[in-house]
């Protein structure tokens, strides 16, 4: 099922792309015409080139071996067996004297800045290894005619010159090796006769058996004796290093010990086993009797007689159990060097025995291998012998070659092509044209693409708001009161009100707040408070962008005084609120901007203000400040029951709504509101968002106007 959408999908996606390309077809067609314009003029002004072709077919000579070794090997590489001829024909060692020759004889081709006389060498289809088809390209029809007889001549004295020349080196290094060899191979006969004078071939037979088990026996307690010193070694290493973790590390070789020693692995003195069970039997003492300390610590003072006498019992025993982990630790530093100097004598028996085991054993494996030596050198200088035999008889050419198809001339020009160049001009022409016109298409179509902060974050987009003239807000504020309730502009703001109330259920206040200024949440605010006021509900519109206040600009006569001046001074509430704006529609001014503004947002007395806006109105509308410039915004959203995010179209990107989003309380977002919408952004957004269903561009094909 899931492959299945993937391709539905994919081919979407696709649909989408022809459909941009289709939709700016006006632009591309031009600019394709011109591409395959320009390219046939161009190829008109080109001088044209002539071909002349010939066939030949090369095979090797069987009667010619260099050696099979050799021949086995060029077998076994996987490329065909005519590369080397065709890099012959093609290089420069063999074309570039020829060119001087045709150059002389036609002295007009070297005005050509194009290369004016071009090889190309092709095998033949089916016939890859025997056959090859030889091209010549010139501006002069006679020079590429003449050029191909030379060029195919010279090639076969060039053939000859370098099989020569190749079997001279390898026989060069075939004779040097053959004559290393046979100093070797001399040096390891003088070397035997010499070893066998010397040491007489006298061998010894080996030991009994039982010097063979006696030794086993040896290593074992050596082995015995090793493990036992590694254990308690490391553990008083331990105890010395780490003096704080004592009690662990003591405890833990006492117990290591006692578990050892009742194993019988190794055997310890009597009186170090008893003295390790009168250490356990003190420790569990002290144990006791600091246990008994602390409970009637709970019931005595410290300085209390009972206590003292605990106290001076605890230090007893703890002098106690240091002389005995001392005289533990002193026996067991007397037990590691002892057992250090056994393993050692064991060891040294042990090599003893060992080396009057067959003394003359490293003689026959040196014997034995002087000999393998001498018998590989001679195998080697005989395989060096056969190919200096196979080369030496090498006289004649390994290759044939003939001319199967004798050189000809092609009847037409073969370069420029005019068609073929003209249709690659349109086709990269639109191409390039298409990728730009993408890549600015899509680059704007990001702006509006916020699909994928819809599914991280699972907000929803509560409504898109058309452009409508500034001039209308400056001269009327509430200049969507005098507009047809039928209106795109009022359906946008019922839909905003809807999706917003729903979303803060029995909350009553809805901040507004933007990632930047400009966006339209001061506009988006005001107009939202006026969409609610059409019911019967009573509003208040709250200012809390205490730095821009920009919404005392809609409210020209209204005091400044307001939240400010409330929450730092003791006069009601009532006194800032200016009644009835419009109808249903109460206003609270910002007041007088303040350094501690956060300090007075995050105080007590603006919790109480809350309960109260709640108690006399049925829904409150602020306008903040955006909330990625200052924290004001972040604190309001924390006491607020739900916060719109403003978007403006093509301004906003999806990264900057990100920042914003985890800037503020997830929680407390009820979604986003684009603003400024306009009908060319239909073309950017409709594709967008048709699979997510919010209608961003719904309708808009039907209205001339946008508000």
């Amino acid at each position: 099922m899931s492959d299945i959408k993937t391709e539905i999908e994919e081919e979407i996606d696709l649909l989408h792309y022809i459909n941009v390309v289709l939709r700016y077809l006006w632009i591309i067609a031009p600019v394709t015409a011109l591409g395959a314009i320009a390219t046939f003029f161009i190829c008109q002004a080109l001088p044209p080139k002539y071909r002349a072709e010939s066939r030949v077919e090369i095979f090797e000579n069987k009667a010619v071996q260099i050696s099979d070794t050799i021949d086995e090997e060029f077998r076994s590489r996987k490329f065909n067996p005519l590369s080397r001829h065709i890099v012959l024909l093609e290089g420069d060692a063999l074309n570039k004297p020829v060119e001087d020759k045709i150059f002389k004889k036609y002295p007009e081709l070297e005005n050509y800045k194009i290369s004016p006389i071009g090889i190309e060498v092709i095998p033949v289809k089916g016939a890859e290894t025997s056959l090859l088809d030889i091209r010549v390209d010139s501006f002069n029809e006679d020079a590429a005619l003449e050029y191909l007889k030379q060029v195919f001549t010279d090639y076969e004295n060039t053939r000859l010159k370098e099989n020569e020349k190749k079997v001279n080196e390898t026989l060069a290094v075939l004779n040097a090796e053959n004559k290393r060899l046979k100093e070797e191979i001399q040096a390891a006969q003088d070397a035997n006769i010499k070893f066998k004078t010397d040491n007489n071939f006298i061998f010894l037979a080996t030991k009994s058996e039982f010097d063979k088990k006696y030794i086993g026996e040896l290593f074992e307690k050596a082995n015995h004796k090793q493990f036992e010193y590694d254990l308690l070694h490391e553990q008083l290493k331990n105890l010395k290093k780490y003096p704080e973790r004592r009690d662990f590390i003591f405890s833990q070789i006492a117990d290591t010990i006692t578990s050892s020693n009742q194993t019988g692995y190794f055997k310890l003195q009597p009186a170090l086993v008893r003295d390790i069970g009168d250490w356990k039997k003190i420790k569990v003492k002290q144990l006791r009797i600091k246990a008994k300390y602390q409970i009637k610590l709970k019931k005595y003072k410290p300085d209390h007689p009972k206590m003292r006498e605990i106290k001076d019992e605890l230090e007893i025993i703890t002098v106690e159990e240091d002389a005995y982990v001392q005289n533990i630790q002193n026996s067991l530093e007397a037990r590691v060097k002892i057992l250090k100097a056994k393993r050692n004598n064991y060891l040294k028996r042990a090599d003893t025995i060992e080396d009057s085991f067959g003394d003359n054993a490293p003689l026959i494996s040196q014997y034995e291998n002087m000999q393998e030596n001498l018998s590989n050198l001679v195998s080697l200088k005989n395989t060096v012998h056969s190919k200096i035999i196979g080369i030496s008889s090498l006289k004649s050419d390994k290759y044939f070659a003939r001319v199967v198809r004798e050189p000809f001339l092609y009847e037409k020009q073969v370069w420029p092509a005019t068609l073929k160049i003209s249709a690659a001009g349109m086709l990269l022409s639109f191409a390039l044209c298409s990728v730009i016109i993408l890549a600015l298409y899509f680059t704007k179509a990001r702006k509006y693409n916020f699909s994928k902060i819809i599914q991280k974050y699972k907000i929803a987009c509560l409504a898109v708001i058309p452009r409508f003239p500034a001039s209308k807000m400056k001269k009327d504020p509430l200049f969507l009161n005098s507009l047809s309730k039928g209106s795109t502009l009022t359906e946008a703001y019922r839909s905003m009100r809807l999706n917003a109330e729903q979303g803060v259920a029995d909350g009553k206040i809805i901040m507004f707040t933007s990632f930047g200024p400009g966006d339209g949440k001061t506009v988006n605010s005001l107009n939202m408070a006026l969409c609610c006021s059409w019911t019967d509900k009573k509003i208040l519109l709250v200012d809390a962008d205490f730095r821009r206040a920009t919404l005392r600009e809609s409210f020209p006569d209204a005091p400044k005084e307001g939240l400010l001046d409330y929450l730092k001074e003791e006069k009601e509430l009532d006194s800032y609120i200016v009644k009835s704006v419009a109808e249903n529609l109460d206003y609270l001014p910002a007041g007088h901007s303040e350094e501690f503004v956060t300090e007075l947002i995050d105080g007590k007395k603006m919790d109480e203000l809350i309960v109260k806006l709640k108690q006399n109105y049925d829904y409150v509308i602020i306008d903040s400040a955006p909330a990625t410039r200052v924290v004001d915004s972040v604190h309001l959203a924390e006491i607020t029951d739900g916060t719109v995010l403003v978007v403006r179209s093509g301004k906003t990107s999806p990264e900057q709504l990100e920042m914003l989003i985890k800037r503020l309380p997830e929680n407390k977002i009820l979604g986003f509101v684009i603003n400024d919408f306009k009908s060319a952004d239909v073309k950017f957004a409709k594709e967008q968002y048709a699979n997510y269903g919010y209608g961003y561009a719904y309708g808009y094909e039907d209205y001339k106007k946008e508000y």
